[in-house]
């Protein structure tokens, strides 16, 4: 299964992913990704197209609910009706438009590479794919130890559970009912 966050993304999200090759970590993201999942019992896809109104903040510039994954085709409709079209490559969703009309924006549209993915629960998958990262590092490799005539094999665990409870009961509003 695909992970729901590039790698280049979960790196943003968790920085201390950064430290870590590509390879090693994309495993754990797709994992990540299959309990996140599973436990919202809903799967979360890349749309091509997709219609939102953009909120505004306290400086006039209108921000995405989603974030886009790749360079996007951007229409923007303002409230009093006009529209504009031009790229965006901010990795952040942000709407600079100076000179989009009195009333700001209304609508935008996409065509192009969006995630529909919310931001926790991209946030989500990098923590947890960290966290496990973190536990496989500390929970070590199993080991034999001979008493006598018994050999006994054990691992050094520090938890035992492969789910992060907490992480996932954020999620309780994307669960689907």
């Amino acid at each position: 299964m695909p992970s729901l966050v590039t790698y280049e993304r979960a790196c943003i999200l968790a920085p201390a992913l950064a430290k870590l090759p590509e390879t090693q970590v994309t495993p754990y993201l797709e994992a990540a990704t299959e309990a996140i999942e599973e436990a919202c019992g809903r799967g979360f896809k890349y749309d091509a197209v997709v219609d939102e109104t953009a909120r505004p903040d306290q400086f006039g510039r209108s921000w995405l609910w989603r974030v886009p994954i790749t360079p996007a085709n951007v229409t923007v409709r303002d409230n009093e009706g006009n529209l504009t079209s031009f790229m965006l490559e901010n990795e952040r969703g942000e709407l600079i438009t100076p000179g989009i009309g009195a009333g700001g924006i209304a609508k935008a549209s996409y065509s192009g590479g969006f995630s529909p993915v919310p931001p926790a629960v991209e946030l989500a998958v990098a923590n947890l794919a960290k966290r496990r990262i973190d536990r496989s590092v500390q929970e070590g490799p199993v080991t034999s130890k001979k008493i006598g005539s018994v050999e006994i094999q054990y691992e050094a665990r520090t938890q035992t559970s492969d789910v992060d409870e907490d992480i996932l009961a954020s999620l309780k509003k994307y669960r689907r009912r």
